[in-house]
């Protein structure tokens, strides 16, 4: 049987603070697995810990605890460099380079012998859709022709893995579907994507599976079809008071006015019991409560309000 793509166990990482700084800590005895050829999406708010967990994975950062393995390998393996491509979130490309030339000086960076060089830059570029603007310059280039580009000089090497920092942000919507079907075409060959998003549409789309990041922890994970299946429950009240709604609303229930009436969602049925208890003893009355199936922005805002536990 062939080890998982990413295998990642107790991992730990606390910053230390500056003179008398508070220490942040970014990991909390976190565990994930991405099995080779999946679409894999990071989801979580600014400061979650998905940043360090990629840094991590590229040994750019050292972990304070755990285990971080890559194709069954410690991933401070030197040979595993050569099996892993990354596009970074803001990636500062050099104004005089060409399309063509940076892959070229990328491709050199990286050890490319001149005949696999001259092979796979015009493959690459074709790939990318770019093999009709390679010779001009990058400044001409729009944000979603620069993302391309990077995802090319992520892949000079035929990489395993593909690590992507936010690679549809900013992108307009017609180059944002392009590089979806891009990653999508890259996943159908084989290629193990780990996406870092806040793009939640996007990740549904492309994503084979997810894990939802909270303050250093996994809140939530599984595959995205059936993480969406999970039946929760929508209930309609009338006249539920204001304080009530306040009160629902800090702890992570969707909420939604249709006059004089609400609507709450619940993820759950522990949680639905409890929730009725809860309106009944505030005098407000029920209308309806219906099973619902969760969109994963759904599934996103409950696992970062609730901690997972609603």
């Amino acid at each position: 049987m062939q080890a998982p793509a990413v295998e990642v166990a107790g991992l730990c990482k606390t910053y230390r603070g500056g003179w008398r700084g508070p220490s942040v800590q970014a990991l909390r005895d976190l565990s994930l697995t991405v099995e080779r050829g999946q679409a894999f999406g990071l989801l979580g708010p600014n400061g979650a810990g998905k940043t360090t967990l990629t840094k991590i994975l590229l040994s750019l950062v050292r972990p304070d605890a755990g285990i971080v393995r890559l194709f069954g390998q410690a991933h401070s393996s030197p040979g595993l460099r050569a099996q892993v491509g990354y596009l970074p979130e803001a990636p500062n490309l050099a104004a005089h380079h060409t399309g063509r030339s940076f892959l070229d000086f990328m491709a050199r960076l990286s050890g490319l012998a001149p005949d696999t060089r001259n092979r796979r830059i015009p493959d690459l570029l074709h790939q990318v859709s770019l093999h009709d603007v390679a010779d001009r310059r990058l400044p001409h280039y729009s944000k979603g022709m620069l993302q391309r580009l990077g995802v090319a000089q992520a892949l000079l090497h035929a990489p395993r893995l593909l690590v992507l920092d936010e690679p549809i942000d900013g992108v307009d919507p017609a180059g944002r579907m392009e590089l979806l079907r891009l990653l999508r075409n890259l996943a159908q060959q084989g290629v193990t994507l780990l996406l870092n998003s806040h793009h939640l549409p996007d990740i549904e789309w492309l994503c084979d599976s997810i894990a939802v990041l909270h303050q250093g922890r996994i809140v939530t994970s599984g595959r995205v079809k059936d993480l969406r299946a999970t039946q929760g429950f929508r209930i309609v009240v009338a006249a539920l008071p204001h304080r009530l709604q306040e009160e629902l609303a800090a702890r992570g229930f969707v909420i939604g006015l249709d006059g004089e009436r609400c609507w709450i969602e619940c993820p759950n049925r522990p949680g639905l019991n409890a929730l009725i208890d809860q309106i009944r003893a505030a005098g407000a009355s029920i209308e309806t409560i219906e099973p619902v199936t969760h969109s994963l922005e759904r599934i996103y805002l409950s696992a970062v309000a609730g901690g997972g536990s609603q």
